[in-house]
């Protein structure tokens, strides 16, 4: 079941730019072939932000967390990147959403 939604929340109330979309996606997939520890189960991408779904056990999420800060992960690549809680699954795993700012 989808989070609710939250009239506030500035990535849900954007419109898709999808050529500028398209391409952020892309390289976001691209980095996180470098980043270490859990996995990119989504990427979506409106104006100038962008939703990452992020998976795997918590130390997993630790590494990839600590490598998202860095040159592996989005630093230099977003302006900011903002943690949501980590949501534990029925599997034993643990979902992450993640929000990251771009300056266009």
């Amino acid at each position: 079941m989808d989070a609710p939604v939250d009239a506030l929340d500035p990535f849900t109330n954007q419109v898709r730019d999808p050529k500028w979309a398209v391409e952020t996606e892309r390289g976001i997939h691209q980095r996180f072939v470098r980043v270490r520890g859990a996995k990119l189960r989504a990427a979506e991408c409106r104006h100038d932000r962008c939703r990452l779904v992020i998976a795997g056990t918590k130390a997993q999420l630790a590494q990839t967390i600590t490598d998202l800060q860095g040159p592996r992960g989005l630093s230099g690549f977003a302006a900011s990147v903002v943690l949501g809680t980590p949501e534990l699954k029925a599997d034993g795993s643990v979902e992450l959403r993640v929000i990251a700012r771009f300056a266009r």
